[in-house]
């Protein structure tokens, strides 16, 4: 009897340490979640870009309207790439990461939902922003992407990204906010406000 107790009372314990792992996965270390959106946590390699050969993991927080075609913060999310052993990044380097990165996921969508898409029509360009008083390098870019979660749509995706390496956490940032929106949108501006506020809370991405 005391043996079985011990086994069960064993089981039990490792039940607790797994939900508390997935918990921990679940809560993010650098994003902020607003309410009604929702959080996502990737490790390097990513499994649909293969290609890119960073170490370290993303984070991502999604729109409420994030997959709804007709709402007005569609496709609108923020991300932030965590990069060990990496201290910058060029603007050639960036383009190719994006592009990997988009084509890579538009891809894996449609298999997983068995259709086609022609990955030949996403394009990335990518132009440097002046710097504003923080020592983050500042970069806006332009996806063409199919959007093979909802129907295989092709959206322009617009980006302003905020590329900034850390000496004490010796880690390389890529904090970018993402939708098809114009910078007058309220949708971007709300956007703009979510990463403030995320810079507010990271000093290692002041």
């Amino acid at each position: 009897m005391k043996h079985q107790n011990f086994t069960f009372y064993i089981f039990l314990l490792s039940v607790f340490v797994s939900l508390q792992l997935t918990a921990q996965d679940n809560k993010p270390a650098i994003l902020h979640i607003p309410e009604n959106w929702k959080f996502e946590r990737m490790e390097f390699p990513l499994g649909f870009a293969p290609g890119i050969k960073y170490e370290g993991f993303e984070e991502l927080i999604f729109s409420p309207g994030m997959f709804d075609t007709v709402a007005p913060d569609y496709f609108s999310y923020i991300f932030v790439m965590s990069i060990n052993n990496e201290k910058e990044v060029s603007i050639s380097t960036l383009k190719e990461v994006l592009l990997a990165y988009y084509k890579g996921l538009s891809q894996s969508v449609a298999e997983s939902k068995e259709t086609t898409i022609d990955t030949s029509v996403i394009t990335c360009s990518v132009a440097k922003l002046k710097n504003d008083f923080r020592e983050s390098e500042h970069y806006s870019a332009k996806i063409t992407f199919i959007d093979s979660f909802t129907d295989n749509r092709k959206i322009s995706l617009n980006l302003e990204l905020d590329v900034k390496y850390n000496e004490v956490s010796q880690r390389l940032y890529i904090l970018a906010i993402v939708s098809p929106v114009q910078q007058k949108d309220p949708v971007w501006q709300t956007l703009k406000k979510h990463k403030n506020e995320i810079i507010k809370l990271n000093p290692q991405l002041q």
